[in-house]
């Protein structure tokens, strides 16, 4: 049993890419074909309209922006 004072430490190891979860695929298919369905839609529709998400999203379409702007120079 540990005591409130004991520290416990794990070592983290951290996966290659090619070595996935066996079911990484099939969970894929299952996520998109619930985007694409009416409740998957209406779901995404909220989401996008959080305020959070707006910020989120202008911030990235503003420092688009600038990065367009300075390749073109």
């Amino acid at each position: 049993m540990l005591s409130n004072n004991s520290v416990v430490h794990v070592k983290l190891i951290s996966i290659p890419y090619y070595l996935t979860h066996p079911y990484a695929d099939s969970r894929k298919r299952a996520r998109k074909k619930w985007r694409q369905s009416p409740k998957g839609k209406a779901w995404d529709k909220k989401y996008g309209q959080r305020p959070a998400v707006k910020a989120r999203r202008k911030e990235l379409y503003i420092q688009r922006l600038i990065r367009e702007c300075a390749n073109e120079r």
